[in-house]
């Protein structure tokens, strides 16, 4: 700025405000000014308060007045000013009487306006809110939101989620052949894993693609039935433990020529293991090869487990069958020399006495996995497209016995996947195991299906809330292998250990902070796995289709056998006598021999009466002697095998025909 000087160009000493003015001036001008307008609008219920709200606002921006040099002046609004750039966009009509409601809505800045604010000044009039100052209504981002991957599958393959980059939601899914590597969903309860385990359920069951659903509470399948429409009402095995007046067997030893016997053997003992208090190697040597045993013999199902241990006439019945030298010599030798100090077999086989006796004494499970024949055939459920949907309540049979059941039948469904190897890899149908609060069924089988059973298109979704549930060889394998991994809101602990997985773009803090259905995500993508990134959880989005009544009626009618027949095979099965060379002692004291037993009377009587009606009878093993034959043939049952041979008393395990 020029000094100011006298009419002969001397210098004029100013007066001291005047200086301070013009410093105040240079000051203002060193830096980049703007024009700019403040437009203070008020809401309220009648006008005095509104006016109140208003004058309170206006005084608040006295603080930036500096002395007598620089303030926000309140200006009076001038009605009908008239520009031509809002001729140009709205029409002379519209623009001709621009009201201050007007301009606000339209940001509307005069460009004739003198308003001048440089950047230390509009630093001091509009900043971003900072957490120290406690101004009040701001709605402050708890966590992190990361951009999306431009190759996501947008409304393709299953879809369960949508974007939340910048206002932007977009539903996506996940392809069927990235679903083949798994999916892991963890969070707190409440958060949405149960509600996106439905939406991907119910997608899939309508799509006619096979799966599994153990769910240990209940809920999740009575939804899903009420979604099921009902064409697919036959394919639907509704499999509730509690249901005891219509149970549905599922013989866990019923093997199949195929099956590994060491594969399945391991499976089951893994199951019992994780619920004996203690466990050593003298007890899981005996299971092993109890379990072993039995598995080479057949028409027999866990009821066996007891009664071979404590029952030698029993046993030497069954050893009849059994073709390991290895085994035969663990009974007839080292388990005899046991036998001879009560005290050290007590103290051997208590402990299986008592966890098995306890499993099998409830009546709703000793229904189902008592009889020797398996209604259900998970291998065909799961080359041919079915579902099985499996109730394990805990509030109805208990929290042991739902954990029992819901591990054995996630390793029969593992023994089963590997019987695919007999087939072509694109003969493997995709079947999905989802498994809700999965540390309930958590064995040794779950690491295995994550690390192979994908080769055999056995596709697992698994949920729990946190990571300490589950055992530190089972965490390695699920990071280890999972390609998917959603994770809603979780606790400081879980945090630090996604961490790891999800840095740099998360931290522990984000982790913790996710709001309610949101998810951080890491996504297979065409055998790829993502970068992270956040979304959000759809809501349920299927319509209700109120079929569950009419499908439960359809499975029971399929599967299921009214208790009271099952009960008497039971109870039979349960008295029946052997003598010391392991031969059926009949009523009145009668030894059977080693012929096959000729057909009773009654059983001609009920020859009009499917085979699947009878829960304990099987095909008889081959003991290289024809069966003998009756004077004249028995009419064949409906359904009955035409090769199916006449049960041996001598040669199954099990109750037979009367």
């Amino acid at each position: 700025m020029k000094a100011r000087t006298d009419s002969e160009g001397k210098k004029i000493q100013l007066e001291s405000g005047e200086s301070a003015e013009l410093r105040e001036v240079e000051t203002k001008n060193s830096k980049v000014g703007f024009q700019f307008v403040v437009r203070l609008m008020v809401l309220g219920p009648d006008k005095l308060i509104a006016q109140q709200i208003l004058e309170d606002i206006e005084a608040s921006y006295k603080q930036f007045q500096t002395g007598q040099f620089n303030s926000l002046v309140k200006k009076k609004e001038k009605k009908g000013m008239l520009r031509p750039v809002m001729r140009l966009l709205f029409g002379r009509r519209r623009t001709e009487r621009l009201d201050l409601r007007s301009k606000y809505k339209l940001r509307f800045l005069d460009e004739r306006s003198d308003d001048v604010i440089n950047t230390e000044e509009l630093a001091s009039l509009y900043h971003l809110p900072n957490e120290t100052v406690e101004t009040p209504n701001i709605v402050w981002a708890k966590s992190r939101k990361l951009e999306f991957p431009k190759n996501l599958p947008f409304n393709q393959g299953r879809i369960f989620a949508k974007t939340d980059y910048r206002n932007l939601e977009v539903p996506f899914g996940i392809r069927d052949m990235d679903r083949r590597r798994h999916m892991y969903i963890l969070g707190k309860t409440g958060s949405g894993k149960s509600t996106l385990l439905k939406n991907m359920i119910i997608a899939d069951i309508r799509e006619g693609k096979g799966l599994a659903v153990i769910d240990p509470h209940g809920d999740l399948v009575e939804d899903v039935l009420r979604y099921t429409p009902l064409e697919r009402a036959n394919d639907i095995v509704y499999l509730d433990p509690s249901d005891m007046m219509f149970p549905i067997g599922i013989n866990m030893l019923d093997l199949k020529e195929s099956e590994t016997i060491e594969l399945l053997s391991d499976g089951i003992v893994s199951v019992f293991k994780r619920y004996f208090d203690s466990w050593g190697p003298r007890l899981q040597y005996i299971l092993t090869n109890t379990i072993l045993t039995l598995l080479h013999c057949q028409n027999v199902s866990l009821l066996a487990v007891q009664r071979i241990l404590v029952d030698e006439n029993y046993r030497t019945f069954l050893l009849k069958q059994v073709k390991d030298p290895f085994l035969v010599q663990f009974w007839e030798k080292e388990f005899a020399d046991m036998a001879k100090n009560p005290r050290m077999l007590t103290e051997a086989i208590a402990p299986i006495q008592n966890k098995v006796g306890r499993f099998l004494n409830s009546p709703m499970v000793r229904n189902m996995v008592g009889q020797v024949k398996s209604r259900v055939d998970l291998e065909d459920i799961m080359n041919s497209g079915k579902v099985l949907l499996v109730n394990l309540s805990q509030g109805k049979i208990g929290e042991e016995n739902s954990s029992l059941l819901g591990g054995m039948l996630v390793t029969r469904l593992y023994t089963n996947a590997m019987q695919r190897a007999r087939m072509a890899e694109s003969e493997r149908r995709d079947f999905y195991v989802y498994v809700d609060e999965f540390q309930n069924f958590a064995t040794d089988s779950f690491a295995k299906i994550l690390s192979e059973a994908r080769k055999y298109a056995l596709n697992l979704v698994v949920t729990h809330q946190y990571v300490d549930q589950i055992s530190e060889e089972l965490q390695s394998a699920i990071f280890g292998n999972v390609g998917t991994m959603l994770n809603f809101v979780v606790g400081q602990a879980d945090a630090a250990r996604l961490a790891k997985e999800f840095e740099p773009y998360l931290d522990s803090e984000d982790l913790v902070n996710l709001e309610r259905h949101a998810l951080s995500i890491k996504l297979m993508v065409d055998g790829t796995q993502s970068v992270p990134f956040t979304a959000k959880s759809l809501a349920p989005f299927h319509l209700e289709l109120g079929f569950q009544e009419q499908i439960k009626e359809a499975s029971r009618s399929n599967y299921a056998t009214e208790r009271a027949v099952i009960e008497e095979k039971l109870n039979k099965w349960s008295l029946q006598r052997y003598n010391s060379k392991g031969n059926l002692i009949q009523d009145g004291g009668r030894e059977q021999n080693d012929r096959p037993a000729k057909k009773q009377d009654d059983t001609k009587q009920n020859a009009g009466k499917a085979s699947e009606d009878d829960p304990r009878s099987e095909e008889t093993p081959s003991t290289g002697k024809k069966p003998r034959a009756d004077k004249s043939p028995e009419p064949e049952k409906p359904g009955q095998n035409k090769n199916t041979k006449p049960v041996n008393d001598e040669s199954s395990g099990s109750a037979v025909e009367p």
